[in-house]
Order: C-alpha cells, then structure tokens, then sequence
C-alpha cells in the first residue's frame, strides 16, 4: 500500500528524526566519560614514584552516574590508581542536592586515597559544609591551603592545595614556600587561567578544571565559552606548560547553567609520573 504525504507532513517527519537523532546525540555527548591519559617526566620524580597514577576528577556538579555512582567509580577503579585528586565544583550552588557528590566520595575513598581542594561553586553553595562533613568523615583529605605528604622511604611527593577564595591572595606563596624544593609538588587548584601564576610560585605540576572544556568545541578552538576567560578561551582542556611547570586541565564531569556539552564529552584524567 502507497501512503502518499504532502509536503508539510514530510518536514514534520523529517524534523521529528532529527529531534530524536539530536536528542541521542546530545545524551551520548553529555554522559560518555572518557579518559585521557598522560606521562609526566620529570628528574624530581624518585624513582620510589616511578608508575605512580594519579586520578583526576573535577566539576561533578552533582551528577548522577547510575546507581551509587558507579559508571563513573568503575571507570576509576580500572585506572588503579593511587591517589584520586578532585579539583573543586562537586557539588552545584544552582540546584539543590548532593546526594549523588556523596555517594560518589565514599565510593572513591574505597579505590585510593582522595584529596580534594574547593571551587567556585561549595564557597557559593549553603550546602557546602554538609558535603565537606561527608568527606571528612569518609577520610577524604580535604586541603584548604594546607600541604599533604605522601612518603615512600625516603622520597615524597606534596600534594598543596589552594582553596577557592585564596586565589586571589598571597596564600600561595606561603604555602610553596613551605614545600621541599628537591621534592615534586602537586598542586591542586581549580581555576586553570592562572598558569603563569603558579608556575612563579614554584609549583612543578597543577590540576585544574573550572572551564568544562568550553562547553562547545568545535574544530580549532579551545571551546566557546569558559568562566573567567569568557569567548574563545585559552585553557580549557588537556596540557598546557608555563617555564618548569606543567598544567593538567579537566574537562569535567557535570554541567552547571548551560546543561549541554558538544563534541566535549565527560572527562576523567590519568596521570602516571616517571623518573628520568
């Protein structure tokens, strides 16, 4: 049988495929996680920490990633990693909620242990001290301003990080100054345009987030949209590096205002050190 449909019925169903496909597209282009892995070499590196893996998240954004979390805690568990760093935004100041951030702290300190430095976002959220709780009570090292050791023998490696709202200050400074210059420091902090700053401070390697890739990344571009660089920004993803320092920025996980990601998927970062 021949079904004959005039013209405007045919845009209407050409529209609604597009409409679906666009949908798919979109679903798969905000909940794919990927990961990209990196090596950082380095003669500050011992060789106690050669193979060392550090796991990177950032801006969670609350979001949910199947029942307890565990889409994205499986993808981190594979990587096996020894310490999970998260570089701020896991919580939303937009929307209520931090169930999802929750469960998915708890579940990473069961894989490695974690620490954890603030974004934008918790100093802007009235729910930050419910999750911080949290953290703290499942053993997350929550470093606001403050330095961690990690020691293998006589090695160690720094994990320094710089809370949101000490950006700005001087705080930085004073807590490089505090590190061993003969160890590497890992510095965690959230907002990746300050390269140039912490690359004066001393710092050998830093994580970073806050820009969510771009949001938009289209061919030749670093994305179209970052806060703090506004249009066409510079740091948004991958390895940047300023003199002796080498930056690592995530793309992030969740969505915050804008709800879409295009050509950007969800990104977890690896980083394994090697000794020279």
């Amino acid at each position: 049988m021949k079904i004959n449909l005039t013209k405007k019925a045919k845009k209407r169903i050409i529209l609604l495929i597009s409409v679906i496909l666009f949908g798919v597209f979109a679903y798969w282009q905000n909940n794919d996680i990927t990961v990209s892995e990196y090596e950082y070499t380095s003669s500050k590196v011992a060789k106690e920490f050669d193979g060392f893996r550090i796991v990177q998240l950032s801006d969670y954004h609350n979001k949910y990633c199947g029942e307890n979390q565990k889409n994205i805690l499986n993808i981190v568990s594979e990587l096996s990693p020894d310490i999970i760093v998260i570089t701020g935004d896991i919580i939303d100041q937009n929307f209520k909620g931090y169930e999802n951030s929750q469960e998915l702290v708890i579940g990473a300190v069961e894989i490695a242990p974690v620490y954890y430095v603030t974004g934008n976002h918790e100093r802007s959220s009235d729910e930050y001290e419910i999750i911080r709780k949290t953290m703290l009570d499942a053993g997350v090292n929550v470093l606001e301003d403050e330095i961690a050791e990690i020691k293998k023998g006589d090695a160690a490696i720094q994990i320094v990080g710089l809370d949101y709202d000490s950006l700005q200050s001087n705080v930085l400074e004073s807590l490089m100054a505090q590190t061993d210059e003969n160890s590497i420091s890992v510095l965690l902090s959230h907002n990746p345009e300050e390269i140039d700053y912490y690359s004066e401070c001393g710092a050998d390697m830093v994580f970073c987030g806050h820009a969510h890739g771009g949001q938009i990344r289209l061919p030749f571009t670093q994305g179209l949209y970052a806060p703090d660089q506004g249009i066409l920004p510079k740091y948004t993803a991958g390895v940047h590096e300023s003199d002796n320092l080498t930056e690592y920025i995530s793309r992030g996980i969740g969505n915050s205002g804008f709800p879409l990601r295009i050509f950007n998927r969800p990104e977890i970062v690896c980083v394994t050190l090697r000794a020279e």
